[in-house]
């Protein structure tokens, strides 16, 4: 995966430095469609009990209880709707991104965009006592662009994802 830049500070510390591309950065969207794909399906292997997410915040939680909610992220399923939007999402800030002429550039990383967002989204879904992601989990990615892309398409994420999921109200 392509992962975030080092700081200046710490580049000296190499000798040979490589620049690479990321599959965002390309557009190599059959790939990222692979990639997100591999990531959106359930990992669970072990079981252990399920996870409660009516449990009273201010009890704080155990060593068992973050084993049951690690499981149950790891069941979670993002079905290939919502993951075909995480994909035309992720073409959409590309897009604008790569139009805002913004002098310090933007930062969409395969691996925050598309390995993390989908376990923030299947967090949200275990949070909220689902077993599956729907298409309002986009809001997640609010979270993500905050320093990562211009100011102004940071701004009109909102609009972006409320106009994506609009359809998807009524269910």
């Amino acid at each position: 995966y392509y992962t975030d830049p080092l700081d200046r500070a710490l580049l000296d510390r190499f000798a040979i430095q490589l620049t690479t591309t990321g599959l965002l950065e390309e557009g190599e969207w059959s790939t990222v469609d692979q990639l997100l794909a591999e990531q959106c399906k359930p990992t669970a292997d072990q079981a252990v009990g399920a996870f409660n997410s009516n449990s009273n915040p201010d009890s704080g939680v155990d060593a068992n209880g973050l084993d049951e909610a690690w499981a149950a992220l790891n069941r979670t399923v993002v079905p290939p709707e919502v993951q075909g939007l995480v994909l035309k999402l992720l073409a959409q800030l590309q897009a604008a991104c790569s139009d805002s002429n913004e002098p310090d550039g933007f930062l969409l990383t395969d691996r925050t965009f598309v390995v993390k967002s989908i376990k923030l989204m299947k967090a949200t879904a275990v949070l909220e006592g689902r077993e599956h992601c729907v298409p309002q989990d986009l809001e997640v990615f609010r979270y993500l662009t905050s320093f990562r892309v211009p100011p102004a398409v940071h701004q009109a994420l909102p609009d972006m994802i409320s106009e994506m999921i609009r359809p998807y109200h009524a269910n």
